[in-house]
């Protein structure tokens, strides 16, 4: 979820970078060095400082306490997620640091560490990898990138997710749908996440417990979404919950090779839905039921 809009966006919102007077300087540098100035997140150093100013859509939100996400609908999608929970994460960041973007990024860099530290812990609970490949998991340079220079909501999202799953590991199954549920408020991918998880919960609970955890995660919603479901009542549940989205082509990755009239077709919606859903049965009755 968190590179569908990067390559794109990082041409589209270059900062000062982009500007003439900024990128003069560069132009003076050997070739070499040329490049690497312009790429600096591509080298290792704390908290992978953004120097040129390149921050992302969720930098600009950020910076601009959360009303681009108001007036520019077409790129932003923010605004019409659950309860808009984006909208208020990023006005506490920018209360908490003045605005200033580099305090931004080392809340960040604590937010990455934190969730690095539940995947870990998920990883040696479950005793699927063995200690040496642990350390694997800290070398993505795509992860930190998305912490501490881009400033995704995935950041936030994929933190509430994976607090979700340990609390689920260690049975605290109401706790662990509520935070799971906060974490699609934040971004609709979580739900990818959710027909597995609907499974384990009808194998270690009952009805009755599973019904309850339901209502729980559905309390969430209503209660983020209160101010908008009494004055935009339609409005609010068709578009925060719309599944039928059309995406656009340039902010495309995994499909980037498909014709851009072939991609927002609704026979590659519709096929790419039966395929996905044909996916998951495969896994349940072959995988997830034993």
């Amino acid at each position: 979820g968190a590179g569908a809009a990067s390559e794109g966006a990082s041409r589209e919102y270059a900062g000062e970078a982009s500007r003439p007077e900024a990128a003069a300087p560069l132009r003076r540098l050997p070739a070499a060095r040329r490049r690497r100035a312009r790429r600096p997140h591509r080298r290792l150093r704390p908290l992978y400082q953004d120097r040129l100013g390149r921050l992302h859509v969720s930098g600009r939100c950020f910076s601009g306490g959360g009303e681009g996400l108001h007036q520019d609908r077409g790129r932003h999608r923010a605004a019409r997620l659950p309860g808009r929970l984006p909208l208020r994460v990023y006005s506490a960041i920018k209360f908490l640091t003045a605005g200033q973007v580099f305090p931004a990024q080392i809340l960040f860099g604590v937010l990455y560490l934190v969730n690095l530290s539940l995947v870990l812990l998920l990883y040696i609970k479950t005793e699927v990898l063995p200690w040496w490949a642990l350390g694997l998991l800290c070398l993505s340079r795509r992860v930190h990138s998305i912490f501490v220079l881009r400033l995704f909501n995935d950041c936030v999202a994929m933190t509430l997710l994976h607090a979700a799953m340990v609390l689920i590991v260690y049975h605290k199954w109401y706790l662990g749908l509520i935070i799971f549920s906060g974490a699609v408020s934040v971004k609709m991918n979580v739900l990818l996440f959710a027909p597995s998880l609907f499974l384990l919960m009808l194998k270690a609970m009952s009805i009755r417990g599973v019904f309850l955890a339901l209502l729980g995660a559905a309390g969430v919603q209503v209660l983020l979404g209160i101010p908008f479901l009494l004055s935009h009542l339609v409005e609010y549940i068709s578009r925060a919950f719309n599944l039928g989205r059309v995406f656009i082509h340039f902010w495309s990755v995994n499909f980037k090779f498909i014709p851009e009239k072939y991609f927002v077709s609704k026979e590659l919606a519709i096929g790419l839905l039966i395929f996905h859903l044909t996916t998951l049965m495969v896994f349940a009755h072959f995988k997830w039921f034993k």
